[in-house]
């Protein structure tokens, strides 16, 4: 027994009139009736030297205790009618005490259980978290990886004028074709990026469906990502950008990091660059550190040569750069000429 109720008011009355040696004494005794959970043998010599009483002061008071405060019962042992109550009453729940300290074992075990498997679906899916978070927050952001989103649609840019109801007829509208080596000067690669970005926008795909497709093709090429991590909203937009984007991204971050793991996140922003249109104006080729900006991005560096070689065609750009800034850029001569 390793804790009894001491009623301070009791024990005062008790022992008012007891010696400081002798309140030491009884002190001892009673703290040990507890700990063996047993009475004294009828032995003064071996009490004492249960409480340490080496002197023969000591062990005096050790007999005077023992006559005033126990009772040499008939078993042949110093009985204490208080510590025998509480003995009893310790010993008679003790069943009840160990079953309900098993289930509390039990119920932390369980809890650091599932506290351990929270921690690991959130690590896989790229979110971090306080390793002191309360498991009501890891069980909310847990469900929130696995909660069904609603396909991602595009709004129209402007509402119908008549009600979806109002019955109307195709209008025909007759096109001549266009002169093939018309479209060949015409259609350049900013406006081929944009048509990508056109058709993926008004596309009838399932969100879901495309992250499903997105994650496959990087695990292929061994950029760890989860379909669970590409429905977050922050991968709305490049979400909808062309698996040509997604495969410049992972090559161009596995030859910035390579033999280290990259995860999806570290893509995004890459994708999301490379879905923004080329800007064809003189602010783009205003200064040499914006436009050596576009030359340090590997994808984009025949984007940069072709937009700069159009400007020049038309007048604008003869006029900022020299041929020696052209070298600079690494641009072929037949392609600014």
């Amino acid at each position: 027994m390793n804790y009894y109720e001491h009623h301070i008011g009791d024990y005062a009355q008790a022992t008012a009139h007891l010696s400081l040696l002798e309140d030491g004494v009884y002190s001892r005794l009673i703290r040990k009736y507890y700990a063996s959970e047993k009475p004294f043998l009828n032995d003064v010599k071996a009490v004492a030297r249960l409480v340490g009483a080496r002197t023969d002061e000591e062990r005096e008071a050790v007999e005077v205790v023992l006559n005033e405060f126990f009772i040499l019962e008939a078993d042949g042992c110093w009985h204490n009618k208080r510590c025998d109550e509480d003995l009893i009453s310790y010993l008679d729940g003790l069943p009840a005490r160990e079953a309900k300290t098993a289930k509390g074992k039990e119920r932390l075990q369980r809890h650091r259980e599932e506290r351990a498997q929270l921690f690991e679906a959130l690590r896989v899916a790229g979110v971090a978290v306080a390793w002191n978070a309360p498991v009501t927050l890891l069980r909310e952001k847990v469900a929130t990886l696995n909660a069904p989103e609603t396909p991602f649609q595009v709004a129209p840019a402007t509402a119908a004028e008549t009600p979806a109801t109002y019955p109307q007829s195709p209008v025909p509208s007759p096109q001549t074709p266009l002169n093939p080596s018309v479209v060949e000067s015409v259609v350049t690669q900013p406006e081929l990026r944009e048509n990508e970005k056109s058709t993926a926008l008004t596309s009838d795909e399932p969100k879901i469906d495309r992250a499903v497709e997105v994650a496959k093709l990087l695990r292929e090429k061994g950029i760890q990502a989860t379909p669970a991590i590409l429905r977050r909203s922050d991968f709305a937009a490049a979400l909808l950008q062309p698996d040509a984007d997604w495969l410049a991204a992972a090559e161009l971050a596995q030859s910035r990091k390579p033999g280290e793991q990259i995860s999806v996140a570290y893509l995004r922003p890459m994708v999301e660059d490379y879905g923004k249109p080329a800007r064809d104006s003189p602010k783009f080729v205003a200064s040499n550190d914006k436009f050596q900006t576009s030359f340090d991005r590997t994808s984009d560096r025949e984007l940069a040569a072709t937009s700069l070689a159009r400007m020049i065609a038309k007048g604008k750009g003869s006029a900022i750069y020299s041929d020696a800034d052209l070298d600079d850029f690494g641009v072929m001569p037949e392609v600014a000429a």
